[in-house]
């Protein structure tokens, strides 16, 4: 390891010990959600699945429902407890570009780790090698078009790399090896107004349930979400 990687090395397994290995917001809750819906369609409880950015293991364990789950991060404290917890996953610490992580698998799912690459075409790339012929990809990232215009986010820290796409970027980057099936936004979020008055969660929780729902609905169709979810496969 470089003297220039401990630092990132560190960083991730700090911010995956506080926002993932405990306990996971709303977003990711919601983002979790629809990979299992997704999973679920294709009928199979034996897919080969393999987890890019797997941190605290805590998406590898609902991935598992579906299959045998392979997961990889470059957090190895993280990663090593998640290991005690899930003995029955195949977690991985390294950098997911020169590991070897086996393959063929039926799935590849990564949950906002692309912003984080330093290349994201030879990311792409690595994925779409990895699936079997009809496989399956499974995306969530972070909607650079809200967090840049309609969200106030602190800069990144030095040890973060932060290259957030926008919808149309992603279906680039993904489409360059794979057939793109279905592309949306979740998760609306906005701190400026008058956005933040149809989004804020607080507001929603005042409406009650079913109008929060159509609500929400409504604004992941305009493309209000800070959350981009794509599904794509292999021909």
């Amino acid at each position: 390891m470089t003297s220039a990687e401990v630092p990132v090395l560190r960083y991730w397994n700090d911010w995956n010990a506080e926002y993932r290995e405990h306990g996971q917001d709303w977003a990711a809750q919601r983002q979790a959600e629809i990979f299992e819906a997704w999973l679920g369609g294709i009928g199979r409880r034996d897919l080969r699945i393999l987890e890019v950015g797997c941190g605290a293991g805590w998406l590898s364990r609902r991935l598992g429902a579906f299959g045998h789950v392979t997961g990889i991060d470059l957090a190895d404290e993280v990663v090593a407890r998640a290991r005690e917890r899930q003995p029955g996953a195949r977690l991985l610490a390294g950098d997911f570009m020169t590991t070897d992580v086996g393959g063929p698998f039926d799935v590849v799912v990564h949950m906002e780790t692309l912003a984080h690459v330093v290349d994201q075409q030879a990311f792409c790339d690595r994925v779409a090698d990895l699936l079997a012929p009809g496989g399956r990809l499974m995306v969530s990232t972070q909607n650079r078009t809200v967090r840049e215009r309609y969200m106030i986010t602190p800069p990144a820290p030095p040890a973060q790399i932060r290259h957030w796409v926008d919808p149309d970027r992603l279906r680039y980057l993904v489409g360059a090896r794979l057939v793109v099936d279905e592309l949306f936004t979740v998760n609306p979020d906005s701190d400026r107004l008058p956005r933040r008055l149809l989004t804020a969660r607080r507001v929603h929780r005042l409406l009650g349930h079913s109008l929060s729902q159509r609500l929400e609905r409504r604004t992941e169709a305009w493309g209000w979400g800070r959350t981009i979810m794509l599904r794509a496969h292999r021909e």
